[in-house]
């Protein structure tokens, strides 16, 4: 694994790159693009272990923080989608550099999943293929839900302020930022993405990955469609502290994108 920084002074991203394991090296790369908030936190441990998974596979991977997040620049309160999208095209170029690898994969989880088909369809990077890893499909039933858990907190734990503060979730969540959220509608974006393979993964049933599929093969686009029976949920209040230890979700991911088996032999 190996610490870096991009972008520009003042915006500058950081990121791990973890380098394919020498004797079984490919000529392929991965972007991992995280999660935000309080899902970030809980997911962290996991996509560390699907990076290094995917790296003793052979393959380049590089997961990094969004401006505003992370051991990124900035603050979340001034960032924006649109930011976000570009960060994740300035990702692209250094996963690059440092790979030499011309057509990466993208794996985006919840938030990350959005912002990589952001980023896919209004970006001049082209990745021509796109995994969603319980992806949040509406920006507004997203927010809705993160609301519910904070209230929840607030009012049983007493852990955090008052909803009307623009906090959730111990993060900030500025009028602006919620906006430009609750605006996101994945399958809308996916008209835009041009020719490119979308391989989704579940873990939960819900109405909005039926609503998700039923767009996809309408517009013949074509991937994967896997559901995991992981026991990990996102919008239980009880368990929005608690890490996400997705196992059978991470050698689901490792298996679509590296054709890993399940005892990590590629």
């Amino acid at each position: 694994m190996n610490p870096v920084q991009f972008g520009q002074k003042g915006t500058t991203l950081t990121g791990i790159y973890h380098s394919p394991r020498a004797a079984v090296a490919r000529d392929a790369s991965v972007l991992i693009c995280s999660p935000i908030g309080q899902e970030y936190m809980r997911t962290h441990w996991t996509i560390r272990q699907l990076a290094i998974r995917l790296a003793e596979a052979g393959i380049h991977v590089l997961r990094f923080d969004y401006l505003g997040t992370g051991d990124s620049d900035g603050d979340m309160g001034d960032s924006t989608v649109e930011v976000w999208a570009e960060n994740v095209q300035l990702a692209l170029s250094e996963l690059y550099e440092l790979s030499g690898v011309r057509e990466p994969t993208m794996v985006g989880v919840r938030l990350g999943a959005m912002i990589s088909a952001v980023a896919g369809a209004r970006g001049p990077i082209h990745a021509p293929r796109l995994v969603f890893w319980d992806p949040v499909v509406h920006g507004s039933e997203y927010l809705a839900n993160l609301t519910q858990i904070h209230a929840y907190i607030v009012q049983v734990a007493r852990l955090f302020p008052p909803i009307s503060s623009d906090e959730l979730v111990g993060f900030r969540y500025p009028h602006q930022l919620r906006r430009e959220i609750e605006a996101l509608d994945l399958t809308g974006l996916l008209a835009g993405l041009g020719s490119v393979q979308v391989d989704v993964l579940t873990t939960e049933s819900r109405p909005e990955y039926a609503r998700l599929l039923g767009v996809l093969e309408n517009l013949q686009i074509k991937g994967d469609r896997v559901h995991v029976a992981d026991p990990g949920t996102w919008d239980v209040p009880e368990k929005a502290r608690i890490a996400m230890l997705a196992d059978k979700t991470v050698k689901a991911v490792s298996s679509l994108v590296g054709g890993l088996a399940g005892d990590g032999a590629p």
